[in-house]
């Protein structure tokens, strides 16, 4: 597969804190997803904005960077948010069969690996 990871967000928009520093951890949770994509045989491309962007320029930079790239299957966005409820959830175009099943396998298999509520897959239309 072709999929594309994004670490989420930069030094100057940096997500949630507090609990946990959710900069830090989108960084380092994408790094090893990244790598292990990779070792099963992935091609991964990182749409990572640069440090020194700031929201909303930092989504723009990943949207453009995704649709400059041909054939991709799937695009993550990795978030660690601090409100709205406990547990994990994954995004997916609304209408999408194949973006739900991969929503609901990595939302299932992220809450088992880590002992969280499965909040599951969700649809949305601003999503894709």
């Amino acid at each position: 597969m072709r999929i594309v990871i994004d670490m989420g967000h930069t030094p100057t928009s940096p997500g949630a804190s507090g609990y946990l520093d959710e900069l830090e951890c989108d960084r380092q949770i994408g790094e090893r997803v990244i790598a292990e994509l990779q070792r099963r045989g992935h091609t991964v491309y990182n749409s990572t904005a640069p440090d020194w962007m700031a929201y909303p320029d930092e989504v723009n930079h990943r949207v453009n960077y995704t649709n400059s790239l041909d054939n991709i299957d799937l695009f993550v966005s990795l978030h660690l948010n601090a409100g709205g409820g406990h547990g994990t959830e994954v995004l997916y175009f609304a209408g999408d069969d194949t973006g739900w099943y991969y929503a609901d396998k990595i939302s299932r298999n992220v809450a088992k690996c880590f002992g969280v509520t499965n909040r599951g897959a969700k649809a949305n239309d601003w999503v894709g």
